[in-house]
């Protein structure tokens, strides 16, 4: 097969709204708490994907876990452990106070909003089984 394997991710970092895509035959991948991912635990997955062909979108911070839903395949290590960090945009730096006349403070930055914000996605990775 060509192409990088799901074996071969251990863990990888990404930016919310980005999304995985999983590639695979004759296996599942499932969505799993850190307990199921740990412990291989097929049983527990809060999603379950066989069709072959996956697309799942990062949608908010924080850790994701996949495993491969077939027996004995978690525990030779197909799983994988993505990490989306939080995404804040660069701040830039106050200009230099001119000499002399009058000095105005300069407006706080607006408060940032707590909804989900959809983004395009900022990466895709494929994985083959």
């Amino acid at each position: 097969m060509h192409g990088e394997t799901f074996l071969s991710w251990r863990a990888i970092a990404g930016l919310p709204s980005s999304r995985r895509h999983f590639r695979y035959e004759n296996d599942s991948v499932l969505a799993v708490d850190y307990d199921g991912y740990s412990r291989c635990n097929t049983t527990a997955a809060a999603l379950k994907f066989n069709d072959g062909d996956t697309t799942f979108e990062l949608y908010r911070h924080g850790f994701f876990f996949f495993i491969s839903g077939k027996p004995g395949h978690c525990e030779a290590g197909q799983k994988l452990v993505v990490r989306v960090m939080v995404h804040n945009p660069p701040v830039s730096p106050a200009p230099a106070p001119e000499t002399g006349g009058t000095r105005v403070p300069l407006p706080r930055p607006a408060h940032r909003s707590t909804r989900r914000q959809m983004l395009p996605p900022s990466s895709s990775l494929t994985f083959m089984l």
